[in-house]
């Protein structure tokens, strides 16, 4: 891992096409213990998120009426359980996340895939995702860049005037195919979207990433499948490898160059 990763967000999510009713709030008790003996012991039933947004104040976000939210001892890691939807993802503290590789991060969510099999028996997937949320300062992001990720150049806040003006947001799909990532304007069946732009000074890009300070620029990418298959740690294991290593060779050998290595290491 870089020393100094921009990551700010790493999020798998399986997504079902209907309600799960093994995952409802009234079979919380079977759910609550197949998470502790996943490793995330820590129970939080009000899903809704508060963020400081500074000047702005305090804003809040609703979570799903039916989600529990589970964590890791040390709180760095979590997992959104409700009906509709598993997400696994990294915690951010204000001071970067704890990601340390996708093996590490795919060994937790086979974990928890394997412990809510028993749970929940065979249940189809609609939507499986990896996603990897960077958030450059302006500067770097103009060096290690590729131009067609560039956007038009962003400016910088002007002291002065106490201003910033964000540029165009680049919107991509790559489709997953044998020769390896195609670049399309739809979105295909397996691939990758990807999303790039400014943001201005305390933006919220999600709720669970506290604002920056200063103006970044964001490249977001979402590899993901609509392939459905039958719930299972297995196959969740199987996808989420695939989807890692897709999304990865999308950000390394479409969206950075090769000044990205060093600019971000020590």
């Amino acid at each position: 891992m870089l020393a100094r990763s921009p990551l700010i967000m790493v999020l798998a999510q399986i997504r079902f096409p209907m309600e799960v009713v093994k995952l409802k709030p009234n079979n919380g008790a079977a759910v609550d213990a197949a998470m502790g003996s996943a490793g995330f012991p820590l129970l939080q039933r009000d899903t809704s998120v508060s963020v400081d947004t500074g000047a702005g104040g305090m804003l809040q976000f609703p979570g799903h009426p039916e989600s529990r939210m589970y964590y890791t001892a040390d709180t760095s890691m979590a997992v959104t359980i409700n009906p509709v939807f598993v997400s696994l993802y990294c915690v951010d503290r204000g001071e970067g996340i704890p990601y340390r590789g996708h093996e590490e991060f795919i060994e937790m969510l086979d974990g928890v895939a394997r412990s809510l099999e028993e749970v929940v028996g065979e249940v189809l997937v609609e939507r499986m995702g990896y996603r990897y949320v960077d958030a450059m300062k302006i500067p770097d992001a103009q060096d290690v860049l590729m131009d067609s990720f560039k956007g038009p150049a962003p400016l910088n806040a002007d002291s002065s005037l106490g201003l910033a003006v964000t540029s165009t947001m680049v919107d991509a799909f790559f489709a997953n195919v044998a020769e390896g990532a195609e670049l399309g304007a739809e979105p295909p069946v397996e691939g990758a979207r990807v999303v790039c732009g400014t943001v201005v000074p305390e933006s919220i890009i999600d709720p669970a990433i506290p604002p920056k300070q200063d103006a970044r620029w964001i490249v977001d990418i979402d590899a993901y499948s609509r392939k459905q298959f039958m719930f299972s740690a297995t196959a969740v294991r199987k996808k989420a490898s695939a989807l890692a290593s897709f999304g990865r060779n999308i950000f390394y050998n479409h969206v950075v160059n090769s000044c990205f290595p060093t600019r971000f290491d020590d």
